[in-house]
């Protein structure tokens, strides 16, 4: 992904519609996002969920979701209207956005979007909130600017582009003043979704690319919220909850060395080795002469 400036931005929008819910809450099935999109609540209440986190939104309040988002939306109050605005962050676009499929809640898969209809996405350098999905809430003129927006677009008056994109430029350049005055998630809390994530996926190859990819964050931000957090890089911290693990197993199990290195994704037996060596003083064999006759060691 590209790196840019807030600056730099030029957002292009593909559509404004609005949609209102006429049946009873219910779960619907996991959808993605091609576009660029913002889901602003004008009436009602309901929960979007991502895998950036889950958020319950009401009146006056919207989500921010980068392409490519997977989510999922429930408990829509039946009556709630929101407003969907699709949009590229600069006019790059070469289809024209009539063809673009408007369907709000439409359920795809990300495997089968065209590359044509998917906003090329970007990381934006100076303003990280708005690189993950963005609960927008306590913000008073969201309202009035959304509503302008998307009078703007359906009257279609000369200039009108030019117009609309000025409005969400100025929102989220407000967005990204209020996420740095202390109303985006604090990054406690993403420390705590990240580390829980590692030790969830243990066994699986991480690192501070991947991890980044998955919670939509720069790898630079995520690396700045955990050594803030715990002390020490990522990289550092997924060693040491590996080699907790490791332990774990040699102490409590009778599987080989070889087979628990293939089990926690390292490269292979030797670098298992010798990445257990430079945590622990020892040799994964060594380690497990430690053991102790019925003795039940824990990985906590």
């Amino acid at each position: 992904m590209k790196s840019i400036a807030l600056e730099e931005i030029n957002p292009d929008i593909l559509y404004v519609t609005s949609w209102q819910s006429t049946k009873e809450p219910k779960t619907d099935a996991n959808k993605v996002c091609s576009t660029y999109r913002i889901l602003y609540f004008k009436r009602g209440s309901g929960r979007l969920e991502t895998n950036g986190g889950n958020f319950m939104c009401k009146k006056n309040e919207a989500v921010i979701l980068p392409p490519l988002t997977n989510y999922s939306t429930s408990a829509i109050e039946k009556g709630s209207i929101i407003i969907n605005v699709s949009y590229d962050l600069v006019k790059s676009r070469k289809l024209e956005s009539s063809k673009i499929n408007q369907t709000m809640f439409r359920s795809l898969n990300n495997h089968y979007i065209p590359s044509q209809f998917a906003s090329e996405r970007f990381i934006i350098s100076n303003a990280p909130a708005l690189n993950a999905p963005l609960h927008i809430k306590n913000f008073i003129p969201l309202g009035n600017i959304i509503g302008e927006l998307h009078l703007e677009y359906r009257n279609m008056k000369r200039f009108y582009k030019l117009r609309i994109s000025s409005i969400l430029t100025e929102l989220l350049v407000n967005t990204a003043r209020m996420t740095e005055q202390g109303n985006s998630p604090k990054s406690s809390d993403i420390a705590d979704r990240i580390l829980n994530y590692v030790n969830e996926n243990h066994k699986e190859k991480l690192s501070c690319r991947t991890i980044a990819e998955h919670f939509n964050y720069h790898p630079n931000h995520v690396t700045r919220i955990i050594k803030k957090s715990t002390g020490m890089t990522l990289y550092k911290y997924i060693t040491e909850t590996k080699i907790r693990y490791a332990t774990y197993m040699l102490l409590n199990t009778d599987y080989s060395v070889t087979y628990i290195a293939h089990e926690l994704s390292f490269n292979d037996c030797s670098h298992f080795c010798n990445v257990y060596y430079a945590a622990t003083g020892m040799q994964p064999s060594e380690a497990r002469k430690y053991r102790s006759a019925g003795q039940v060691v824990s990985c906590e």
